[in-house]
């Protein structure tokens, strides 16, 4: 993977997604959180946009929001994890409507079939641990499923469908064990969220610390960006094969058109040619 362009930015980067040849970066901020670029090789990926996202939890919101997009109903989704909510928005900004989840949404992604996946993980004063993967439709809210993940996934951050020739019931999942001191990224089956196949990548070269979000290619090949190392790939087995340096790095998407990987990170983006 070759570095085309860093897009420098202010903040953590909390969410990276493509759409109508449009980079969208959410940053942490309170306002003027959404900035955005063009895709198009001839315009060097110049900047079109910036604008403050309606509904978005102020100063207090949390760095475990994410962001994807709906190439069907040309629209952005943020998870807030202050406000329990992921919010449906134009791609302005403008606050469509606002969908309930269980309590502190993280991270999100589209299935094949143009549903949401959002990880949500809640731990009570009273140390009761609720680790959710919920499945629903993006322009109803109607709850498709919602399953209790195992214990042994301790804190689950990010969940990401696995290709298929159709609909897979299996997602990669990033999650930390540990106390949070460590992570690992799994393949679950979503209809009841037991763990299929684990690996927790430790070698000379790289481990995995702190992933908080992947991404999967068509052949899937599973992308790791762990905020205290590197992005991590890892083959459709879970063996390490590879990793690349690049510091910090918080969120990921894969633009299957262009082959090009945007990674978020500290005060900017980096754009990867795969």
């Amino acid at each position: 993977m070759n570095a085309l362009k860093t897009l420098p930015g202010c903040g953590w980067v909390n969410g990276v997604t493509c759409l109508d040849d449009k980079l969208f970066a959410l940053y942490q901020r309170n306002d003027n959180q959404l900035e955005v670029y063009s895709t198009r090789t001839s315009e060097d990926f110049k900047r079109l946009d910036l604008f403050t996202v309606e509904g978005l939890a102020g100063h207090d919101w949390h760095r475990h929001n994410d962001m994807t997009s709906s190439p069907h109903d040309k629209c952005l989704y943020i998870s807030d994890h202050v406000l329990s909510a992921v919010h449906r928005s134009a791609l302005d900004g403008k606050l469509i409507r606002s969908l309930a989840v269980p309590k502190s949404p993280c991270g999100l992604s589209l299935t094949s079939n143009d549903t949401l996946l959002i990880m949500c993980y809640d731990k009570s004063p009273e140390s009761t641990v609720s680790r959710k993967l919920v499945e629903l439709c993006g322009e109803s809210g109607t709850y498709i499923r919602q399953v209790e993940l195992q214990s042994d996934t301790e804190h689950p951050y990010h969940a990401v469908e696995l290709y298929g020739d159709g609909p897979t019931q299996q997602c990669v999942i990033a999650h930390s064990y540990n106390n949070d001191s460590q992570s690992k990224v799994a393949v679950v089956d979503r209809a009841d969220g037991n763990v299929l196949q684990s690996c927790d990548v430790s070698t000379a070269e790289t481990s995995l610390t702190f992933v908080r979000h992947v991404a999967v290619d068509r052949h899937n090949f599973v992308f790791a960006a762990d905020e205290h190392g590197d992005v991590v790939v890892i083959s459709p087995s879970l063996q390490f094969v590879r990793s690349v340096k690049l510091d910090k790095a918080t969120r990921l998407n894969l633009d299957h058109a262009t082959r090009r990987r945007y990674v978020g990170h500290l005060h900017g983006v980096t754009v990867l040619q795969l």
